[in-house]
Order: structure tokens, then C-alpha cells, then sequence
């Protein structure tokens, strides 16, 4: 037999079973939530103007200002070759027509290193910023701290990246007495110009090597 409940009693019970799944589906978070939750707080915006494109598709600048040795573009490839995110990070810059505006070395070595897509940035920039761009970005404005490059770092892996490094050693250690030459000279002073142009004269027909200076 059935035992019947109180109504009263019932409705509670019916209330908490309603306020359980209530609160259930409030613990519940949205699937495009978690999904945010799950991302990192914050991420580096994308360049809109980077691209990955076919190295057919690029054109060398005819007007490049810049050459470079055989044994530093084999440096370049094979550093393209050990280290192939470096481009990625610093991509070929070129402008609308393709035409590369800055690392036409890089593109050379890149073509080279038979790579057959380049990661390049175009810019919409005017002829004036353009021939602005090519030598600024081919100007070394700073200077190498060549005390702290011989205590840090390895002087082979400098050079085998392209760094041109001086040997210090052998050249303090190089004896240049063979291209000192001996010189002996005199001076002569004079009261007036007239007297230097004389001086001058007799000292020329005597065969005399002379300089007139005026102090």
C-alpha cells in the first residue's frame, strides 16, 4: 500500500529537488566559455601584413645600394639553413609590386638555400618613404662591444654567423718596420712672403723637395 506523503512535505521536496538542478545548471559553464577560460589571457596581434607567398612571385630591387662577399653569403645560407625561424621573425620587406625594399641578401640566400615560399611583410608606403627605407635599414648606427664579444662569446661561432671579428692578437704581434720609410725634413722661417717665395725657389732649383705653409 502506497504511503501518502503531506502536501506540505511534498512541495518542499519537489522545491529542493527544483532548486538542485537549478543550482547544477548554474555550475555549468558555456562551451564558448570554457573555450575563452582555455585560451592565454593575452596573445601578440598578428601582423594583417605578413605573408607567406611563392619566391617566384618576389622581385630583386635593381636599385639596391648593397653587395656582399662570396664567403659571407655562404655564411648567410648556412644560417638560413641552422636556423630557419629567424626568418619569420625578420621577414623580407617589400612593397605592393613585390619588389624587395629591405634583405635582397637574404632573398638571395633564401633562393640559394632552394626555399621555394618567404615569409615577407608589404607595405603601402610612398616612393620617397621607400628610397628612405633601403639605406636606413642598411645603416649600422650602433657599434660592437668587442671587449664584451672576446670575454662572452665564442670568437668560431661569431664568424661562422657572418660577424666579421679583428684578431687583435695578430695584429699587435705583426711587425710593420718594413713599412716605415725614414724622413728628414726642415723648416725654414721666414720675416715676409716674399722671403718664403725666395727661400721656395733656390730650394726647387737646388732639387729640393718643398711645401709652402702659411701659419
Amino acid at each position: 500500500m502506497p504511503i501518502s506523503m503531506p502536501r506540505k512535505n511534498a512541495l518542499k521536496l519537489d522545491q529542493g529537488k527544483r532548486s538542485t538542478k537549478l543550482e547544477a545548471k548554474q555550475l555549468q559553464v558555456p562551451k564558448t566559455l570554457r573555450r575563452l577560460l582555455r585560451q592565454p589571457r593575452s596573445r601578440p596581434r598578428k601582423n594583417k601584413f605578413m605573408q607567406v607567398i611563392s619566391v617566384t612571385d618576389i622581385k630583386p630591387n635593381p636599385s639596391n645600394p648593397r653587395l656582399i662577399k662570396d664567403d659571407k653569403f655562404h655564411k648567410l645560407v648556412q644560417s638560413l639553413i641552422d636556423f630557419p625561424e629567424m626568418a619569420k621573425v625578420r621577414p623580407i620587406v617589400v612593397n605592393q609590386d613585390m619588389v624587395i625594399l629591405g634583405g635582397n641578401m637574404r632573398f638571395k640566400a633564401m633562393k640559394e638555400a632552394k626555399w621555394t615560399e618567404i615569409p615577407v611583410e608589404v607595405v603601402d608606403w610612398d616612393e620617397a618613404k621607400q628610397r628612405e627605407f633601403i639605406i636606413k635599414d642598411n645603416v649600422g648606427f650602433g657599434e660592437w662591444d668587442w671587449d664584451d664579444l672576446a670575454n662572452n662569446w665564442d670568437a668560431e661561432e661569431l664568424d661562422a654567423w657572418g660577424l666579421d671579428v679583428p684578431n687583435f692578437e695578430s695584429a699587435e704581434q705583426q711587425d710593420l718596420s718594413d713599412k716605415i720609410t725614414d724622413t728628414y725634413r726642415i723648416e725654414i722661417v721666414c720675416e715676409n712672403e716674399e722671403m718664403q717665395q725666395q727661400a721656395y725657389n733656390q730650394l726647387i732649383e737646388q732639387g729640393y723637395e718643398c711645401r709652402i705653409l702659411t701659419l
